[in-house]
C-alpha cells in the first residue's frame, strides 16, 4: 500500500473516531455516509493536485468536527447546517427541484413528520393593497389595480421570501385542469402555495412578454403607416 493510501485511510479512521461522539444519531448516519463517498472520490480520483485538494477538504471538515465535540458553538452550527441541508451539497439536492425543474421528482423528507404551516399569506403579499380585490370598496371607488403592479409586487415579495427559506422543505406540485382533475382525477389535494406562487408568476411574466411585444408591432405599424 502506497503512503498516500494509507495516509488517507488513517485520516478515515480519525474521522470515524470523531464521528461516534457525535450526540445523535442522525448526525452520526449522515458523516458516516458522507466520510465515505469523500474517501472514496480521494482513492478514485488519479491526478495529483487534484487528489491532494480533496484531501485538505476532509481534513478541514475533520478539524471542525473535533472542534465541534470540543464544545464550540461555531463549529457544531457548520456541522448541524451540513448535515440537515442548510449548506453544502445536501442544500442544492434539495433546492435543485424547485429552482429548476417544476416537474422533477422530490427527494424524500429527512425530517418524516412537520407540523402544519399555513402558507396562504404568500397568495396576499402584505405590501399588496385592498385595491387589488375587485370586490374591494377601494376598487369600486378608484378603480381596478393595475396588473402590472400587481405582478412586480407579488414577485417581489416571493424572492423576499424565498431567501428566507431554510431546507429541508416539502413541495407538492399538481398539473390541474380547468375542470379541476389532476391526471384524469378529481383532485383533493392543494398544491403547495409556493410552487403555485411560482407557476402564476411564470405565466404572468409570458404573457406580460406577449404584451409587450405586440404593444412594439402596433408601435411598427403606426410609424409605418405615418411615414
Amino acid at each position: 500500500m502506497s503512503a498516500k493510501k494509507r495516509a488517507v485511510f488513517s485520516l478515515y479512521r480519525s474521522f470515524r473516531r470523531e464521528i461516534a461522539r457525535l450526540p445523535t444519531e442522525y448526525l452520526r448516519q449522515f458523516f458516516r455516509l458522507k466520510v465515505g463517498d469523500d474517501v472514496r472520490a480521494i482513492l478514485d480520483t488519479n491526478h495529483g493536485r487534484l487528489q491532494a485538494t480533496k484531501t485538505k477538504r476532509v481534513e478541514k471538515e475533520l478539524r471542525k468536527l473535533r472542534d465541534a465535540n470540543a464544545g464550540r458553538v461555531k463549529p457544531f452550527n457548520h456541522i448541524l447546517d451540513v448535515a440537515y441541508g442548510r449548506i453544502g451539497k445536501l442544500r442544492w439536492e434539495i433546492m435543485k427541484p424547485l429552482l429548476s425543474d417544476l416537474k422533477a421528482p422530490l427527494p424524500d423528507r429527512i425530517i418524516p413528520q412537520e407540523r402544519n404551516r399555513d402558507l396562504l399569506r404568500l397568495a396576499t403579499p402584505p405590501k399588496l393593497p385592498n385595491r387589488a380585490d375587485p370586490t374591494s370598496e377601494e376598487a369600486r371607488l378608484l378603480g381596478p389595480f393595475s396588473k402590472r403592479r400587481q405582478v412586480n409586487i407579488r414577485w417581489r415579495y416571493f424572492t423576499q421570501e424565498w431567501k428566507k427559506l431554510y431546507p429541508p422543505l416539502q413541495v407538492t406540485l399538481k398539473e390541474e385542469t380547468s375542470s379541476g382533475e389532476v391526471d384524469g382525477q378529481p383532485t383533493k389535494t392543494r398544491c403547495s402555495p409556493v410552487s403555485a406562487e411560482l407557476v402564476d408568476l411564470k405565466e404572468e411574466a409570458a404573457r406580460k412578454e406577449a404584451k409587450k411585444q405586440m404593444r412594439q408591432l402596433r408601435l411598427n405599424t403606426s410609424d409605418n403607416r405615418y411615414s
